[in-house]
């Protein structure tokens, strides 16, 4: 049988989405919170609690000589739990704790990470379950009850931790772990992180963002389907899961980070299409204007079909692979004109 992690109370310390979709941007995009709404009791993280009973069957010495690897708070049998933040579950089953235990993973932000002082995901656990709603695999939302805590007569609470090992690399290197480091020892020393004190270091640290950086109900788009925009929607989920597809209007398709679209006719080889700032293109989206129409092989230069100048700095637009706001042209590429970064070439000057 695993040892009882706290066998007594004591305390020492303390198009538009749909409309779920919606509900769950404005949850996930600031949402971290505490497993509990309340506690009637707490007993603190990496301390030494004298007064619990019992033996360590993981380290061989009584409990009350080990270092608490996480916080108990005490409540009523039954009340529910919830997820800190939003994740994959990693592990869910019963591990006679007593009762069940959930780990989840969470993938942080760059902000998240810089708040915690970590390089990458943390991992919630939570102990003394029953009533347990999901499995491994599962993707949850912060706050999102994913059990209910166990009837322990006279002791009922829940044992939470946070930390950077999915394994802790204690005793028997389970997933659940010990829930105590050995006597004497820094529970930070084994990856593991005040409870407490991580939510509210993740809640400080604003709204999550999701793959590169895009913030919560920003959009980005996919090379491999143009005909939508991605709106970054659950940033603390695997990749393919953070994102809300967006049709875009007939007519456009997703460019640069959103959609634009629509366009006028295509006017033959070299067409410049000002605004969006495709040379060559054979046809111009929506918001941009037919300029010019070069013969194959030309560019514009000073306002001309002709060939190249030297490059000419910060701002630079190469043509034939337009990259406007570039530092230097790619290979085959023309610099053609230095416009200042955000400006784009109409007309044959730049604008706006």
């Amino acid at each position: 049988m695993r040892h009882i992690l706290l066998s007594l109370a004591v305390v020492v310390g303390c198009a538009s989405p749909e409309p779920r979709e919606a509900e769950l941007s404005a949850e996930l995009s600031s949402a971290w919170v505490t497993p509990l709404a309340s506690a009637a009791w707490k007993i603190g993280f990496n301390i030494v609690n004298p007064l619990v009973p019992g033996q360590s069957t993981c380290f061989g010495r009584p409990l009350n000589q080990l270092v608490h690897a996480g916080e108990d708070w005490g409540t009523a049998a039954g009340t529910p739990v919830r997820a800190i933040g939003a994740g994959t579950v990693v592990y869910s089953a019963f591990a006679n704790y007593p009762g069940s235990v959930i780990v989840i993973r969470h993938d942080l932000s760059a902000g998240e990470r810089s708040a915690l002082g970590v390089a990458g995901p943390i991992f919630s656990q939570y102990g003394h379950l029953t009533s347990v709603l999901v499995g491994v695999g599962a993707t949850v939302s912060a706050g999102q009850q994913i059990a209910s805590v166990l009837d322990q007569p006279g002791n009922s609470h829940l044992h939470w931790e946070v930390r950077t090992a999915q394994v802790p690399q204690l005793c028997s290197f389970s997933v659940p772990g010990p829930g105590y480091t050995n006597t004497g020892t820094d529970a930070r020393s084994w990856g593991y992180m005040s409870p407490s004190g991580s939510v509210t270091a993740l809640g400080n640290a604003g709204p999550g963002t999701c793959d590169n950086n895009v913030p919560v109900n920003g959009t980005a788009c996919n090379p491999a389907d143009p005909g939508a925009q991605f709106v970054c929607t659950f940033p603390g989920l695997p990749s393919s899961q953070q994102w809300t597809r967006q049709a875009c209007a007939a007519g456009q398709s997703c460019v640069g980070t959103r959609c634009q679209g629509g366009g006028t006719p295509a006017c033959g080889s070299g067409l410049f299409c000002a605004g969006n700032a495709i040379p060559g293109a054979s046809a111009c989206l929506s918001g941009s204007t037919t300029v010019f129409c070069c013969p194959s092989g030309q560019t514009i230069v000073n306002g001309v079909c002709s060939g190249a100048i030297p490059a000419c700095g910060s701002g630079l637009f190469c043509a034939l692979n337009a990259i406007p706001g570039a530092s230097q042209c790619l290979s085959g590429s023309t610099p053609v004109f230095c416009c200042a970064p955000g400006k784009t070439i109409v007309n044959g000057a730049c604008s706006p």
